[in-house]
């Protein structure tokens, strides 16, 4: 484990837990991880949910967080509140963080399920700027400043020369015409 600069450390959620939802058709009544990590079948676990569970823990091994989960028998609901907990809902809602599964999206359930920018795609937001703000902390946020309007001239400047040195020489260079 690398314990050197806060840098290297940026993603190290400190075992976070997050709250992950899954689907099982029959829903156990002791539910063990082992049931979406192992290999082999197991009755009412989709593959592809068991595929996705096991590239969640490599990343969980990784990046230091745990998972707390709950399991549901179904993947996609109605979005109302307080309705039969599903994936959907349970991510619509934000009542989950992430799901350990995979699901088939039908064009009507488009309308209200985001696939493209999930609730959970905000993790990256919610512990990126947790770095401090005094301290040693004050010097590793300067890089999320924006630059100054000088530094913004200067590389607009070494941006267009660089342009201008391009042009000049393809205009020099004096290749046969194809």
């Amino acid at each position: 484990k690398n314990i050197g600069f806060k840098y290297y450390r940026r993603w190290d959620f400190h075992n976070l837990t997050l709250r992950a939802v899954s689907v099982i058709l029959e829903k156990p009544d002791v539910f063990k991880p082992e049931m979406l990590l192992d290999v082999k079948y197991t009755p009412g676990v989709a593959a592809m949910t068991k595929i996705s569970a096991q590239l969640l823990k490599a990343l969980m091994e990784k990046h230091n967080f745990r998972f707390n989960y709950t399991i549901v028998s179904r993947w996609i609901g109605e979005p109302v509140v307080n309705s039969t907990l599903t994936v959907t809902n349970s991510l619509y809602w934000r009542q989950q963080d992430i799901s350990c599964t995979t699901a088939r999206i039908f064009p009507k359930w488009l309308e209200w399920v985001d696939i493209f920018h999930p609730p959970a795609s905000m993790l990256e937001t919610k512990f990126y700027y947790l770095i401090p703000d005094r301290g040693v902390g004050e010097y590793e946020n300067r890089f999320l400043t924006p630059m100054s309007p000088g530094v913004w001239w200067c590389s607009c400047g070494a941006a267009l020369a660089c342009a201008l040195v391009l042009a000049v020489s393809a205009a020099l260079e004096g290749r046969p015409k194809p």
